[in-house]
């Protein structure tokens, strides 16, 4: 029997990790997924899924990364469940809404609409190219989990000094 894995990210979206995963399910679950990977593989073949969820993976206890886990094909069921999940979101239903990673988003969001104010209250055309790198830095903010964390921050920094910038 041949076994092929399927790695996927846990999220893809940094203010929305629940809504991309529901986006990944939908991939898997309602659409003809299983008749391409049949016609692409012969056998009797089980697909695995490597994921990183922070929901279901524990951190390694010498890292502290949630490293990604296997699952098997039973974890179907539960993305085709994943893919309604939308309708729930910031709801009191929303699982995920209170992780630190789901508030971190929040909170990079709130400080982004906060220095957006503060260029519009301001906003000057001699002060274009601060006002722009107070208004890029959240491109600096990449990925998920660890990865996230390791590109906060730089991005923070690039923040505080743009702002320090703009408002002298």
């Amino acid at each position: 029997m041949k076994y092929k894995a399927i790695s996927a990210p846990t999220s893809v979206s940094s203010t929305q990790p629940n809504f991309a995963a529901a986006r990944r399910a939908r991939l898997f679950a309602k659409t003809d997924f299983f008749e391409r990977i049949a016609a692409r593989f012969e056998g009797d073949d089980h697909i695995h899924f490597h994921l990183a969820s922070p929901l279901l993976a524990r951190p390694d206890p010498n890292t502290g990364v949630i490293a990604k886990r296997r699952y098997g094909p039973w974890m179907m069921a539960l993305l085709s469940r994943l893919a309604r999940l939308p309708r729930l979101r910031n709801t009191r239903w929303d699982i995920v809404a209170h992780t630190p990673e789901r508030r971190l988003a929040r909170q990079l969001l709130a400080e982004y609409e906060e220095d957006l104010e503060l260029i519009l209250e301001r906003l000057d055309a001699d002060e274009l190219p601060a006002t722009h790198e107070l208004a890029a830095w959240p491109e600096r903010v990449r990925g998920f989990g660890p990865v996230r964390e390791k590109s906060l921050l730089p991005a923070r920094q690039r923040r505080e000094n743009a702002r320090a910038e703009f408002v002298a």
